[in-house]
């Protein structure tokens, strides 16, 4: 009996700790599975003037990208004694991405305006912002926090105004109330789904001006699996 009682301690304090969570895939990345919510290809526009001049430094917001609808999720089964209770959807501001086809598409970053400055290299930090899932049923929804791996981009300019740049995965990791909203939005039998996401960012150089043009890559999609 004590050797029981010391396993299920075992297993609750692992259980405590996250050590059992495991991810279970929705989506893989590969052709037809990388576009988890919508958003791949997706334009995001970032402001790089405030009135006709450089931002001051400090976080600044894009306008809010959306998605096409798309259809709910068929959730692989999590292996027993786990349970489903979360969701993590991994996104890049990448270099490339593939299309519909498998095909490349490559990506460059252009700054545009009619009052545009294009330095020879600039940052973007301090990036993060939040992505808000609806449907149908749910117009409101549940808007999640999104994490940025690095949170600095630099951008080099390869042509007039246009620029290679270094990528960074966004991570929305869905947990708690907001995954039980989350989880009803996804499989409820709707395929209206809907997702908004916005960025935050930091410009602070001196000289660069304009709107930056920017592609959100290919993706994955994970199922969290614990006790």
């Amino acid at each position: 009996m004590k050797k029981v009682f010391g396993a299920l301690a075992v297993a609750a304090l692992l259980a405590s700790c996250s050590v059992l969570d495991q991810k279970v895939v929705i989506q893989d990345g590969s052709k037809g599975q990388d576009d988890p919510i919508g958003l791949k290809g997706k334009a995001i526009t970032v402001s790089l003037l405030n009135n006709g001049a450089v931002r001051a430094q400090g976080v600044n917001t894009t306008t809010p990208i959306v998605s096409d609808t798309f259809a709910d999720y068929t959730i692989p089964p999590i292996p027993a004694p786990a349970v489903l209770k979360g969701f993590v959807f991994e996104l890049a501001l990448a270099t490339s991405y593939n299309d519909a086809q498998g095909n490349p598409v490559a990506v460059s970053a252009v700054i545009s305006g009619a009052n545009k400055v294009c330095p020879a290299t600039f940052d973007l930090t301090a990036i993060g912002g939040s992505v808000k899932l609806s449907d149908g049923a749910d117009t409101t929804g549940v808007t999640i926090a999104i994490v940025a791996d690095p949170t600095k981009m630099t951008f080099t300019q390869t042509s007039a105004c246009t620029y290679s740049f270094t990528s960074s995965l966004l991570t929305v990791t869905i947990t708690g109330d907001a995954f039980t909203k989350a989880k009803t939005i996804f499989t409820n039998g709707n395929n209206l789904n809907q997702v908004s996401a916005t960025l935050n960012y930091t410009s602070d150089n001196a000289v660069v001006k304009g709107q930056l043009d920017l592609k959100v890559g290919g993706g994955k999609a994970f199922a969290i699996g614990g006790i």
